[in-house]
């Protein structure tokens, strides 16, 4: 029997009511009520509320200082009782706010960042820190939040003419403010693939991630391209193999930026791997007993995918299939 699916970023509780994002006169009514929650991002980092220890949302309300330095991108949806969800963007701030320098291509962030208005408990978090902490409905809200903020920050500008971009649609769209080019959010499709042979599964690992971490092989898929085409290419580019067959599993929203991760299972014609070292530190076959084990007894020198991800998914999902 497989396991029920249990990923982040995927439950269907959000209604992003996308035919009144053209009304603004609505829109802006909503966002002056006094029960709309204002989710704050700086820098790619989430607002939350650390009281406890165990992190939530941290929702400002519209008379609240700070969301008056805060600049207004977008409608979400409406959530717990219609609730309208605002997502905000803060530009930086004296001290500590202006000195931070976003850590590119870090795995994770630990760093927590508060701002000067707010008590010490509430603070602005990498949302890769807390996927184990959130709810799988505050998950799903961040990671929306997070992939629309990132799509913002990375188009000020219009692509064509260079002029500057317009907010439209609720921030659903933006239009150059010159030669009228419209964009839209994008969403990049990413396959992840779980490669077997026989009693064994492919895995590998990337220099930035933390020691120890196993995962399946991932890759974005080229123009033109089918989800199966791209398993073949970059599973022969990555480890030097060849696929017999390949077989859709399921998908996962990514945030990080804004992806979309496709599982796939995969089986091998052959063992040999000739690993391309700039793409992946290491790669290795996995067996079934090893992973058992390993899971059984803590082994900590070996880290599989986190809980929540697709990857883990297809990794546990293999292990109880002929159990």
């Amino acid at each position: 029997m497989r396991p029920k699916f249990n990923l982040t970023f995927s439950t269907d509780k959000i209604d992003k009511a996308s035919h009144i994002r053209k009304d603004k006169n609505k829109i802006d009514l909503l966002a002056s009520n006094s029960k709309s929650l204002n989710l704050i991002v700086w820098q790619g980092k989430i607002l939350l509320d650390w009281q406890n220890e165990s992190p939530k949302i941290c929702y400002i309300p519209v008379d609240h200082k700070l969301l008056q330095k805060a600049k207004r991108i977008a409608f979400l949806g409406f959530i717990e009782a219609l609730s309208p969800i605002f997502l905000y963007a803060l530009p930086n701030w004296e001290n500590e706010g202006k000195n931070y320098d976003k850590k590119l291509g870090k795995f994770v962030d630990n760093e927590k960042v508060t701002h000067p208005y707010l008590p010490l408990e509430n603070r602005f978090t990498d949302l890769k820190k807390v996927l184990i902490n959130l709810s799988s409905k505050e998950l799903s809200i961040c990671g929306m939040a997070k992939s629309l903020f990132e799509w913002h920050d990375n188009n000020k500008h219009c692509s064509r003419c260079g002029d500057i971009n317009k907010v439209f649609d609720s921030g659903w769209e933006l239009s150059c403010s010159k030669c009228k080019n419209k964009v839209f959010p994008r969403t990049d499709p990413v396959v992840i693939m779980l490669i077997e042979r026989k009693d064994s599964i492919l895995l590998g690992r990337s220099s930035v991630w933390p020691k120890g971490m196993y995962s399946c092989l991932a890759g974005f898929l080229e123009p033109g391209e089918r989800i199966e085409d791209a398993v073949r290419r970059e599973t022969f580019e990555e480890v030097g193999i060849k696929l017999r067959s390949v077989e859709y599993v399921t998908n996962q929203a990514w945030p990080f930026p804004h992806s979309l991760m496709i599982g796939c299972r995969a089986t091998a014609e052959s063992s040999h791997l000739q690993i391309d070292y700039s793409e992946l530190e290491a790669a290795r076959w996995f067996r079934k007993k090893e992973l058992i084990s390993l899971q059984e007894n803590n082994n900590f020198s070996l880290k599989l995918a986190r809980k929540g991800t697709i990857a883990n998914y297809l990794i546990e999902e293999w292990i109880k299939r002929s159990e």
